[in-house]
């Protein structure tokens, strides 16, 4: 059910808004991506990649983007933390 405070116009115009901020943001982000180096993109594709894997739960996946001695601190761990898998 439609807010009965919108009208037709609004949730039409509110979709057309949101439409063109999508768009603003992914040609922004294909200008960026012109401007990286061979390297950049392929650590900007890793990041994307794993990020896409933690996203999706397949934990074992993710950590193969981790070194087999990484250790590096949790937001809510006191101690460093190692790579468990």
């Amino acid at each position: 059910m439609i807010c009965p405070f919108f009208t037709i116009l609004s949730w039409f115009e509110s979709l057309f808004l949101i439409k063109i901020t999508l768009k603003l943001i992914m040609t922004v982000q294909q200008n960026i991506m012109d401007e990286l180096s061979p390297k950049q993109r392929e650590v900007w594709c890793n990041v994307e990649t794993y990020t896409s894997l933690i996203m999706k739960g397949e934990v074992k996946e993710f950590l193969k983007y981790f070194h087999k001695d990484y250790s590096g601190w949790n937001y809510k761990a006191f101690l460093p933390i190692k790579k468990m898998i």
